[in-house]
């Protein structure tokens, strides 16, 4: 963050803030070719009315391949902050690789994604749908990208393994072969990005709050 702002707090923390501005926007996710955060710094982003904030992302959210990618944030301004110990044991990188503007507000609007089939989880009024409930925590929405060409979006689910997953070294995701438009290697997917909780919170209303993490 080179191009930032940088602000000294109390003579014990460094503060960078960047202002990254899309005219017409609905929303924007970002991406980072490197992502390095030292233990004690803090990493958010947020809008201009700071309605939708992300973060703190800190070292435990650094990745061996030291890439990373946010979900969508609302507003066509998001401000990226991030504060760092003066006595941190090494300076964080953060390289912003790649912007992605949102210009439908379908992602902000869940009603816009689904289709006449689909049936909302916050929806009981089938006697049978609350045996669903507990499944449905399994579900994903997953953030892709092809090529650097545009963004786009699909849904998994997670497996039960027999046993749990303390026997194995990772969980498994069951999603279309069509997501994955035939990487090879799947060099991309490793840069997806899962919001678990995809979902109304209320049945009927449009707009109700969605919560996701």
């Amino acid at each position: 963050l080179t191009t930032s702002k940088l602000i000294l707090y109390d003579d014990s923390l460094k503060i960078f803030t960047l202002k990254v501005a899309s005219d017409s926007a609905y929303g924007m996710r970002f991406f980072f070719s490197d992502f390095q955060i030292p233990e004690g710094g803090k990493l958010f982003l947020y809008n201009e009315s700071k309605t939708h904030i992300i973060g703190g992302f800190t070292h435990q959210n650094n990745r061996e391949n030291n890439k990373f990618g946010t979900r969508p944030i609302s507003g066509s301004k998001i401000f990226i902050e991030y504060s760092e110990p003066i006595n941190a044991n090494y300076s964080a990188n953060l390289i912003i690789e790649k912007v992605v503007h949102i210009f439908d507000d379908g992602f902000f609007d869940p009603d816009n994604l689904a289709g006449e089939c689909n049936k909302s989880v916050a929806c009981l009024e089938d006697e049978n749908f609350f045996e669903w409930e507990n499944e449905a925590k399994s579900v994903v929405m997953i953030l892709a990208s092809y090529e650097n060409l545009y963004d786009y979006w699909g849904s998994g689910v997670l497996l039960n393994i027999a046993g749990g997953y303390s026997s194995i070294d990772r969980p498994y995701l069951l999603t279309a072969a069509h997501l994955t438009h035939g990487f090879d290697p799947y060099s991309e997917v490793e840069d997806w990005v899962f919001l678990f909780g995809f979902e109304d919170t209320e049945c009927g209303l449009t707009n109700s709050n969605t919560q996701y993490f």
